[in-house]
């Protein structure tokens, strides 16, 4: 994101109806402190977002766990940054198949 930024969102649009229960979020120039200071996670509900998690700062290496959840896209929303939020890879991870 530019120089400057202070809010920003990503959308990632699954192919399908895909069920979710974690994310790992990675966040370059991280160091010393996270710019994400304040985010949530969003999952499309027909045209609308309902937000399933909370959270501060990133940091380099991200990870939450959550209630599983069903959707067609997720929606990073950077709520609040300290400079241009300056993320690099996000990693949608399914419910593990049980035996």
């Amino acid at each position: 994101t530019p120089v400057g930024t202070k809010q920003s969102w990503i959308q990632l649009d699954l192919p399908k109806e895909t069920s979710l229960n974690s994310i790992e979020i990675d966040e370059a120039l991280a160091q010393p402190k996270s710019r994400v200071l304040k985010f949530e996670l969003q999952k499309k509900d027909g045209e609308s977002w309902t937000t399933f998690h909370q959270g501060t700062e990133l940091g380099d290496h991200f990870k939450t766990s959550f209630t599983p959840i069903t959707t067609m896209a997720v929606r990073l929303n950077i709520l609040e940054a300290s400079e241009g939020p300056t993320i690099t890879e996000i990693r949608l991870l399914p419910p593990a198949k049980k035996p």
